[in-house]
């Protein structure tokens, strides 16, 4: 939280910062002194404590100057020289159905597929969100996750996690899930994955299972399948080194064990760079400060340095990292038979 006193520093700073900016606008301290208190219409001497910044500057008092003297473009960049601005949507609200989350993230996937020369780099500590619609059984348990964690309204999950639910929801969604897939082959990517990429659903399902809001251990088991032929499908994008039926598609997959990193992905183009990282998952916050690119493609550099490579010519790494994951999977599944 912020303190008093760091607030106190931090409307000083911008009050100095505005004197200056007037004072460029003078060849006579006097004379800017004389005009200051005749648009105030305040005493000289309350004027100079205010430039001395002994006494503090009422709010539209600032608003009355930034307007007279034109600053506030110019005063705004100045103060924000080490900073960015960040938009996260779940400040608005909550979405109140799955259809209504999906459609952003089914326009920003299309928006990317269409563009030239997009790169998409994503850190992975949990599989990257689109890879789960390749199986909607997968995609909407997830979702009945996000419900439980985070949103805790609209169209779940009041109900239990069962084939009923899973058909109530596909078939509005399926061809959204279709899309999203076809999109993200559309572009080149590079993943880093944690070891740990699968621990988190994993235990999703096997908390649902437990407190009986999945009760269905045969589709446990189907939910455990799906997830190896996810896995199935991302050894074989990895071994040809680009996306199904894209050869000009790269996809480079990369294990690095060090670094325990949240889900963060860099979006770059030739001309424009954007960040997302997770906060409040499923939600996301995201910037496009060209400065926190550049940061960001450098933290990736590192995180690669540090990583296994396992595209292509790297056929023991791979081959011993997905059999890791496929083992534990079927370790999970052996508890649902």
């Amino acid at each position: 939280m912020m303190s008093e006193k760091s607030g106190m520093e931090n409307w000083q700073s911008f009050q100095n910062r505005m004197f200056e900016l007037i004072g460029e606008q003078y060849t006579s301290r006097g004379q800017m002194v004389l005009d200051l208190g005749d648009l105030l219409k305040i005493e000289r001497s309350v004027i100079y404590d205010r430039i001395s910044g002994t006494k503090m500057m009422p709010l539209e008092e600032c608003f009355i100057l930034m307007q007279h003297y034109n600053i506030t473009a110019k005063l705004i960049s100045s103060l924000w020289a080490n900073k960015f601005l960040v938009n996260f949507g779940a400040l608005e609200h909550a979405p109140t159905s799955l259809k209504e989350y999906l459609q952003p993230l089914h326009a920003s996937l299309r928006a990317m597929s269409l563009t030239e020369g997009v790169h998409l780099y994503y850190a992975a500590g949990d599989l990257p969100f689109y890879h789960y619609y390749r199986s909607p059984k997968l995609a909407l348990v997830k979702y009945y996750v996000w419900h439980l964690l985070s949103w805790q309204q609209g169209d779940g999950p009041e109900c239990i996690f069962d084939r009923e639910y899973i058909s109530s929801q596909q078939a509005d969604l399926l061809p959204m899930f279709e899309d999203m897939v076809t999109f993200y082959e559309n572009f080149t990517s590079t993943e880093v994955w944690h070891t740990h990429i699968l621990h988190n659903t994993l235990h999703q399902i096997e908390y649902l299972f437990q407190i009986g809001q999945l009760p269905d251990n045969t589709l446990a088991m189907e939910l455990c399948d799906d997830l190896i032929a996810i896995l199935n499908d991302l050894e074989r994008m990895a071994s040809h080194g680009h996306k199904d039926g894209h050869p000009e598609n790269g996809f480079q997959l990369y294990h690095n064990e060090l670094s325990h990193t949240n889900n963060m992905a860099l979006i770059k183009t030739p001309n424009i760079s954007q960040v997302f990282f997770a906060y409040d998952s499923p939600n996301v916050m995201n910037a496009n400060d060209d400065r926190l690119g550049k940061y960001t493609y450098n933290f990736f550099e590192r995180l690669i340095s540090h990583a296994d490579g396992l595209s292509t010519s790297s056929h023991k790494s791979r081959t011993i990292f997905f059999k890791r994951l496929r083992d534990q999977i079927l370790g999970h599944k052996k508890r649902y038979e």
